[in-house]
Formats: structure tokens, C-alpha cells, sequence
């Protein structure tokens, strides 16, 4: 099925299984056994806590918290830290004791890896 029909429109389908044996194509008809819907809504927004005001000693560690998913359910929270020009992609956020600025970025994702756009904040650790 293509993603592109609008809303509410019934579009023949046909099912494959593993082994490669394929249904013959069927008209959908009006009943829940014939609906497929295509989630493509991200999470609630997040909120971060533990962010210091200035610059503090570390670590530091961050928490999101606040998302939720109506749809296909709340997963994960993801964060990238950045400190020069690479970042690392971990489920929670501790920005190690070194000395200086760093960036990171926190969004939600849900069961079907729709994702919150990145948010961001900037540490300085002394």
C-alpha cells in the first residue's frame, strides 16, 4: 500500500509471508479487520532536568522526562554529547568531569522510531 493515499481511501492489498507465498489481491472492505494505519506522529515533547545554571563542576547528569506517545507508545529517550566535533549517541546523558563547553542534545522516540526534534543545551564544566 502506498503511503501516499489520503485519508479513509481503500486500496487492494496482498500479504507475503516468509517462505515468499503471496494472497491473492483483495479490495478492502469497510471493517477493522481491513485497517492499516500508518503512524508517522513523533512523542510529546520532552522536558530536561538537572541543568546547572553557569558553570559548574562535573559531572554533570542530565534526565529527560514528560514525552508520551497516544499512537504506537513512548520508547526512548536518546542524547549526543558534543565536545569538539564528534558526538556520541547514548539512552542517558553524564558529561564526564573534563573542563569546558559542551553540547547536548536530547529528543523522544517512539515504538515506531519517530523521533522529537533534537533539543539542545550547552554545559560548562570548570
Amino acid at each position: 500500500m502506498s503511503a501516499s493515499h489520503p485519508p479513509g481511501r481503500r486500496q487492494p492489498s496482498s500479504s507475503v509471508d516468509a517462505a515468499g507465498n503471496s494472497s491473492a489481491w483483495t479490495r478492502a472492505t469497510p471493517n477493522a479487520t481491513d485497517t492499516v494505519k500508518l503512524e508517522r506522529t513523533a512523542p510529546t515533547a520532552l522536558t530536561v532536568l538537572g541543568v546547572p545554571g553557569g558553570c559548574v563542576a562535573g559531572p554533570v547528569i542530565l534526565a529527560a522526562t514528560g514525552s508520551s506517545d497516544s499512537m504506537s507508545g513512548f520508547d526512548r529517550y536518546e542524547s549526543a554529547v558534543r565536545a569538539g566535533a564528534s558526538f556520541r549517541v547514548r539512552a542517558s546523558v553524564v558529561v564526564s568531569p573534563a573542563h569546558g563547553a559542551f553540547t547536548v542534545k536530547l529528543r523522544a522516540v517512539d515504538a515506531v522510531g519517530n523521533a522529537t526534534a533534537w533539543g539542545t543545551t550547552t554545559l560548562c564544566l570548570s
